[in-house]
């Protein structure tokens, strides 16, 4: 499990977050899971946490940066971009859009699923 955490300043973010993955649900595998929410003081601060899957691999963004501009085998950017568009497919017909989309909010698994993370900027359509 990975755990996100916010001080007051950035209790906004996560709360909207976890909305939007609330209203998304977990029906969809090309988007991180919430497994829940909580908080906790650290040091007199109340921090807000939020408790996602666990990206064992880290970002797509990461995973690049180690392959020295080497890129990935045609088949395994398919597979990727299958996955992403799932997931985008998914968030708008669920009448949202991420506006956050980048290498960095694409999470890489253990078992080879590439998910869409960090809905923190997420927002109705329209809105």
């Amino acid at each position: 499990m990975a755990v996100k955490s916010a001080d007051s300043h950035g209790a906004a973010s996560l709360a909207n977050e976890k909305w939007v993955l609330d209203i998304l649900g977990n029906d969809c595998d090309g988007l991180v899971r919430c497994l829940g929410e909580g908080r906790t003081v650290e040091n007199g601060e109340e921090m807000h946490n939020l408790f996602l899957e666990y990206a064992s691999r880290g970002s797509l963004a990461s995973h690049l940066k180690k392959l020295n501009g080497e890129g990935l085998p045609e088949s395994t950017v398919r597979r990727h971009t299958g996955s992403v568009l799932r997931g985008l497919r998914h968030i708008h017909a669920k009448g949202f859009a991420h506006c956050d989309l980048k290498l960095g909010n694409i999470l890489l698994f253990g078992d080879g699923a590439v998910k869409i993370a960090d809905f923190g900027l997420a927002k109705r359509a329209g809105k």
